[in-house]
């Protein structure tokens, strides 16, 4: 298992909804990374690798969930 994939176990287990699609730019690949929930939070990131992505919409959802 990828960590990104951990990553994504993480934000489906605190309610995301998760998606990424990736291409290809003059400049490189670029990955483009979203999570929402249905109380109307979403968050974006756009990374030039798929596991920075990952972890910046990590830090950007689950600091934001109240802590059990």
């Amino acid at each position: 298992m990828k960590y990104w994939e951990i990553v994504a176990h993480k934000l489906s287990a605190a309610g995301f909804t998760w998606g990424y699609c990736s291409a290809v730019t003059r400049h490189g690949w670029r990955y483009i990374v979203d999570a929402y929930r249905v109380d109307g939070r979403r968050y974006i990131v756009e990374s030039d690798e798929l596991l920075r992505a990952f972890l910046e919409l990590e830090a950007a959802c689950l600091k934001t969930m109240p802590q059990n």
